[in-house]
């Protein structure tokens, strides 16, 4: 069920990487725009039935929220990508963390880079990438590169990035054509204290949150 809300979340996209560590919480997405913080713990009155009601459901986007990734450098920090914007959460913050401007396309899939803390990779129905680095700026885009002429449904990077000395993304589109794109050295290579200073945005833009919801 939908937390504080009766109601059943109709799941679009699921993330749970938090079971490899040996915890019971994964994170959903809704048709109705949801980001759910949920947990498989048993009831304490019954340890035969798995809870059903999910620990928190925050509700700001507008239509279905297609793509959910949590960071590899911050597990407690999830992106989400739908409609027309993209948001990054915290584990245990109701309200999004921070918000990006209204995109005018619409917004089909997120990732963020496996190698640079910072950076996360937005693709759009117009078939472009937009590049965001967070220590740089976070209104707008550091760069939007062109991939193909439709809608981008899916991108994947190189699972191991460890084992090749260039680093790989895939992006599928409408068309059901495989993009393989090789990213130059600025975008695979972090910057000197770049975990540091992203670390030191998300603390700031959490505290900020804070004292708006408080």
């Amino acid at each position: 069920t939908r937390g504080e809300v009766a109601g059943i979340l109709q799941a679009i996209s699921l993330d749970f990487i938090d079971l490899d560590a040996g915890k019971s919480t994964f994170w959903a997405t809704g048709m109705a725009g949801e980001v759910a913080q949920c947990d498989f713990k048993m009831r304490e009155d019954d340890e035969t039935v798995p809870m059903d009601a999910s620990r928190m459901v925050s509700h700001f986007h507008e239509g279905p929220v297609r793509s959910l990734e949590r960071s590899p450098f911050f597990p407690d920090v999830a992106l989400s990508v739908g409609n027309w914007t993209f948001k990054l959460f915290a584990e245990g913050s109701r309200m999004p963390i921070f918000s990006a401007p209204t995109s005018d396309v619409y917004l089909s899939v997120g990732a963020f880079s496996p190698t640079r803390p910072g950076v996360v990779y937005i693709a759009k129905s117009s078939g472009e990438i937009d590049v965001w680095d967070f220590t740089s700026k976070s209104d707008k885009p550091v760069q939007t590169v062109r991939v193909c002429s439709g809608d981008i449904g899916c991108i994947r990077f190189w699972p191991r990035p460890e084992e090749k000395k260039e680093q790989l993304l895939a992006v599928g589109d409408a068309a059901g054509v495989l993009h393989v794109m090789e990213l130059p050295r600025s975008l695979r290579r972090a910057t000197n204290g770049e975990k540091a200073q992203m670390e030191g945005f998300l603390r700031r833009e959490t505290d900020r949150v804070k004292d708006v919801d408080g």
